[in-house]
């Protein structure tokens, strides 16, 4: 589909559902949308559409909202009135300001999506949010201390905080016990590795690359029993990661580490691929 959205929709009182995604559509989101008080399901990703998102607090049975995909400028609009939203789906725009608070307050969401624009600040506190599965934030411009309100999210399978600009040390209490997938990768994180990460026994993908981190790498790392994906490269670890890493049984698919050139701090030969900081590049092993 091509052209624009017509403003017409808000004579559809009864319509629950737009589904326009993955089309050409251009313009902008127009602001009768917000008027739709019945609607439950908005997606209008992956299109070209630019502008601001208008007003939607009167989308009070809204439970999913994705216009991920597009141009769209300005700030977050309030949404504390979307009291039974599931998905919020934002990600890949040009979005800027902070992240509301008012996202806090939206206790029902599952997935909350804001990667890939250029959000800044910290984020709020988000402890209300008990039952989220999935948190992804990177790829923004995100600062202060990785936030303390997420380390007891008991529920959250995926946190992705990479891309941003964190500084500080990773959490000593993490709560985290369904996590999948973490990602803190290519930020300005320091210190070690704490031992809160050997609790997260379910992870399968764990990135902390491209940070300032320091020591050996724990043994704990090397034990969790799930692992298909860990990424050390670019940091400042030092050691050899043959004892606990190349001794296991099911070996990990994707292992990066500073294994490689003049400047190498680490032996690694189970690595799939070695890098270095002398060159900023990576070569398979």
């Amino acid at each position: 589909l091509q052209g624009t959205i017509p403003s017409e929709l808000n004579v559809l009182r009864l319509l629950t559902k737009v589904a326009l995604s993955t089309n050409l559509l251009t313009g902008t989101l127009p602001a009768q949308i917000g008027s739709l008080s019945m609607l439950e399901h908005l997606a209008i990703g992956s299109n070209d559409l630019a502008g601001s998102i208008p007003e939607l607090s009167n989308l009070s049975k809204i439970t999913h909202l994705g216009v991920e995909d597009n141009r769209l400028i300005g700030s977050i609009p309030d949404l504390s009135g979307l009291s039974l939203l599931a998905v919020l789906e934002l990600n890949i725009n040009d979005l800027t300001g902070s992240i509301p608070d008012s996202i806090a307050s939206l206790s029902t969401l599952r997935s909350l999506n804001l990667s890939q624009n250029a959000l800044t600040g910290r984020v709020p506190d988000l402890s209300g949010l008990s039952i989220l599965l999935s948190l992804q934030l990177g790829r923004n411009k995100l600062t202060g201390s990785l936030p303390g309100s997420i380390a007891n999210m008991s529920n959250l399978r995926v946190l992705q905080l990479d891309s941003n600009e964190y500084t500080g040390a990773i959490p000593s209490v993490l709560n985290l016990f369904a996590l999948t997938e973490l990602d803190l990768g290519r930020n300005s994180l320091v210190g070690t590795i704490p031992s809160s990460i050997g609790a997260l026994t379910k992870l399968t993908y764990l990135s902390i690359q491209v940070n300032t981190l320091t020591g050996t790498v724990p043994e704990f790392v090397g034990s969790l029993p799930l692992l298909e994906t860990l990424r050390l490269n670019f940091n400042d670890f030092t050691g050899d990661l043959a004892p606990f890493f190349c001794a296991r049984s099911n070996l990990i698919a994707e292992f990066g580490a500073d294994c490689f050139g003049p400047d190498v701090r680490i032996t690694c030969s189970c690595c799939t691929y070695c890098c270095s900081d002398f060159s900023s590049q990576c070569y398979e092993n």
